[in-house]
């Protein structure tokens, strides 16, 4: 993923932080849950440049706790420490933004042979006048423009045309498949290999 890629993710979590704020619920709502995987699968993005960052992350509970988070909504100080954690979150992903903006996207780090290997997949796909290259393209892009063909198939009726946009959104709209439908879609051609 370029930089540039990364830092426009990073900041529509942050856009979404106010709204993850004011959850009662904590690490109990889907809303939170979803937000706190994209927030570290993200971090996870940057690479070496933004482990430290992750690390931290991953150590935030978010109101999880053996009571339950339940216990988050009952208790004003709970929710304020539940609180207080979703700004140390956000000011990681401040962090990330800047660490990325200055030194970039660094590169994975060489995994030891005896884990499978993926067969890579790679390749440029022509969109207009414009070459694109399939590792910048997320599947979620993929759904949307699979919800234009759709749209515009003469060969399908509207009742099948709906079906499928129905199907299509629902995907597209469900917060704990975000972290999945912002990945690429060279992961999805490496499986065909």
């Amino acid at each position: 993923m370029d930089t540039a890629t990364l830092i426009n993710q990073i900041q529509n979590l942050l856009k979404r932080t106010p709204e993850i704020r004011k959850e009662r619920q904590a690490i109990g709502s889907p809303k939170v849950k979803a937000w706190k995987t994209e927030v570290e699968q993200v971090l996870r993005m940057g690479g070496k440049n933004t482990s430290k960052l992750l690390q931290n992350c991953q150590n935030l509970k978010f109101g999880a706790s053996a009571m339950g988070s339940e216990m988050v909504a009952s208790s004003e100080v709970k929710f304020q420490a539940y609180q207080a954690e979703v700004d140390v979150a956000e000011k990681l992903l401040k962090n990330a933004a800047q660490t990325i903006q200055i030194f970039g996207v660094s590169e994975e780090q060489k995994l030891p042979d005896w884990f499978k290997q993926e067969v890579k997949a790679s390749g440029l796909i022509r969109i207009g006048g414009k070459e694109v290259d399939i590792r910048t393209v997320t599947m979620n892009e993929f759904l949307t423009a699979m919800l234009t063909l759709v749209d515009g198939e003469k060969s399908l009726d509207e009742t099948l045309k709906q079906e499928m946009g129905t199907h299509i959104r629902s995907l597209q709209t469900h917060p704990l498949l975000q972290p999945f439908l912002n990945q690429t879609l060279d992961k999805a051609f490496a499986k065909l290999g």
